[in-house]
């Protein structure tokens, strides 16, 4: 299946690069265990390119996740204080609530991932580095600032992205411009400092 890309590119020079450069599945190695590690564009000097830049998990984040799962608990306590569906004259028997199911799963996917992402705090706590290039292991790089591009209007104009191309003094913009690419990803494992551990790809 493929996926659409956003296209990023220079307001004052050619510089154009595919947002698939970013794309992959890294993970660290904690012992035995794997541990989902996060990543964003963003720019590395030492690359003097658009790259993969890894996130640390952070105290806010973490509050993020705890906040949707108590929306979710606050819903489905609603649920249950709701009175249940009404039986119709001509119904066989009382109809469930489907809506009930589909926020349990909800409820259970929110759990996990709160827990992974406080597994990986905990295994990062200790940690003398900041966030690494994916790509060459350099600790300067940068993310880049939040910004939305609309993947679905390849006709919008392109998003100024709010970062000054290095060396140029243009500004980065990002569209998806209708590129699709199908991508085979394979597992990439990192220590817990960011080192990449090439024997343990998969």
């Amino acid at each position: 299946m493929s996926l659409p890309v956003l296209t990023y590119r220079c307001t004052s020079c050619s510089f154009m690069r595919l947002g698939s450069i970013t794309w992959g599945r890294g993970y660290y190695l904690a012992g035995e265990s794997r541990l989902p590690m996060s990543s964003a564009a963003g720019w590395c000097h030492s690359c003097d390119d658009l790259r993969a830049i890894e996130v640390l998990p952070s105290a806010d984040a973490e509050v993020k996740l705890q906040d949707e799962l108590a929306d979710l608990q606050s819903r489905l306590r609603v649920m249950d204080t709701s009175p249940p569906p009404r039986k119709r004259w001509w119904q066989f028997k009382t109809p469930k609530d489907s809506a009930r199911p589909f926020l349990e799963s909800q409820l259970e996917a929110a759990k996990a991932r709160l827990s992974d992402y406080q597994r990986l705090r905990q295994a990062l706590a200790a940690r003398n580095t900041h966030p690494r290039c994916l790509n060459c292991g350099a600790e300067d790089c940068l993310r880049f600032p939040p910004y939305e591009v609309d993947y679905f209007d390849t006709a919008a104009p392109p998003v100024r992205i709010g970062f000054s191309h290095p060396g140029c003094g243009g500004e980065l913009t990002a569209a998806c411009e209708g590129t699709r690419l199908a991508m085979n990803l394979t597992g990439q494992a990192y220590d817990l400092e960011g080192e990449r551990l090439p024997e343990y790809s998969a």
